[in-house]
């Protein structure tokens, strides 16, 4: 009895600290720098139970972190942004906060090695910020990312966004007033 209440406080104490907000970054620190390949964003931390919300925190913290440091031929890097990038994939873009929206521009512009990273991070900016100013596979399909066209395209649609943030908040809102859908902010 002594031995399953121990393990019960140990394992409370692991959850909450995911709900702290240094939780969150040690996370991601630990993620960053691992080499181990699971087959989801979920296996890097198997003992803590993240919310949605804080998972796509923490997938989008990842994602920052790892595009700090890009290094697009390294297997490691690859395949955890494999793993980010099927998890955004599988996301409502309603629940992704547009605090989170310029870390996809920024991975954007700086280009996966992969093309099907980008096409995801394509089709969820367009499904979050819309407006999409003629930014298409064309661009991607030459494999130039020194592209001033490209760069173009992309501030052009940074810039749609800056403009267009109230108009996107407004429209989650009815989609949560009227529709019962869950948004964020």
């Amino acid at each position: 009895m002594r031995l399953l209440i121990i393990t019960f406080i140990f394992y409370a104490s692991i959850i909450s600290f995911a709900q702290e907000n240094g939780g969150l970054d040690v996370l991601v620190s630990n993620f960053c720098k691992t080499t181990d390949k699971h087959n989801s964003l979920e296996a890097y931390h198997p003992h803590i139970k993240l919310s949605l919300e804080q998972e796509i925190e923490f997938a989008i913290a990842s994602l920052d972190r790892l595009l700090d440091n890009p290094k697009k031929f390294s297997l490691d890097y690859q395949f955890k942004m494999s793993k980010i990038h099927v998890f955004l994939d599988s996301v409502d873009p309603d629940r992704i906060p547009l605090k989170f929206v310029p870390t996809l521009f920024k991975a954007l512009k700086i280009g996966s090695a992969m093309l099907t990273g980008d096409v995801i991070i394509i089709d969820l900016l367009d499904r979050i910020v819309g407006d999409n100013p003629g930014y298409t596979m064309q661009y991607l399909a030459e494999n130039n990312f020194n592209n001033t066209e490209r760069l173009t395209f992309i501030k052009k649609w940074e810039e749609a966004f800056e403009h267009n943030k109230e108009h996107i908040l407004k429209k989650r809102y009815y989609k949560n007033k009227y529709y019962g859908k869950k948004v964020a902010n």
